[in-house]
């Protein structure tokens, strides 16, 4: 399993937000006390093909019940609040810095190292925003936990989610579904593609499923 998050891992930190990537967290440098936050931000969407199959919605009773333990509240609110903007300007707009930072409750401060800039560090730092050249780039769905993530997960909220599981085979095969045909587009082959779905979270039946299905709908187009 170890090999397969590392995998995962690399996707993310290699990526950019036209490439594909896989959940896991980037590197990002801790700012100084002296350091500043503009009084702009440029965002935009990230696109990412194999996170958009399999993940959900920021908005989305998951993200809200599971990734608010990772993230944090106040970092979660952010991506909230910036993917809401990009649902009404998908291209992309221009967001104060003070003006977010006091939406949520926090001093107009932009001090990189003030509750705001560190919870925007946070999302950078577990991969659901990315600093890109004049702007920062917002994943509107994310992926499921991954299995670090859940181990550190209180255990009511552990169970929780083993309960989520369970109650959504159909939505686990929709994501295997989607990713492989995803993953198949890009060059990767039947194997590679289910050691792929697994490392997303995917169950290992709905991932053999996925992998064989598309490699018999292969063979018989061929």
């Amino acid at each position: 399993m170890r090999w397969q998050l590392e995998w995962m891992e690399h996707r993310m930190s290699t990526a950019t937000p036209a490439e594909t990537s896989s959940p896991a967290s980037t590197s990002a440098s801790t700012p100084t006390a002296a350091a500043c936050l503009p009084e702009v931000l440029m965002i935009v969407p990230w696109e990412d093909p194999v996170v958009d199959a399999i993940g959900t919605d920021v908005q989305s009773t998951y993200v809200q019940q599971f990734w608010l333990s990772v993230l944090g509240p106040t970092a979660t609110w952010i991506l909230r609040i910036l993917a809401g903007g990009l649902a009404r300007y998908p291209y992309g707009y221009e967001q104060d810095v003070a003006e977010l930072a006091a939406t949520l409750g926090l001093a107009r401060s932009l001090a990189a190292g003030g509750p705001f800039g560190r919870a925007l560090q946070r999302c950078e730092l577990f991969g659901v925003t990315r600093t890109i050249p004049g702007a920062l780039a917002v994943r509107r769905r994310l992926p499921p936990l991954s299995a670090r993530q859940l181990a550190r997960l209180p255990a009511a909220l552990q169970e929780a989610h083993r309960t989520w599981q369970r109650q959504a085979p159909a939505a686990d095969e929709r994501r295997a579904s989607q990713l492989a045909a995803t993953l198949r587009h890009l060059g990767d082959d039947a194997s590679t593609i289910e050691r792929c779905l697994l490392a997303a979270g995917v169950g290992a039946t709905a991932a053999a499923v996925a992998a064989g299905t598309l490699d018999g709908i292969q063979a018989a187009g061929g």
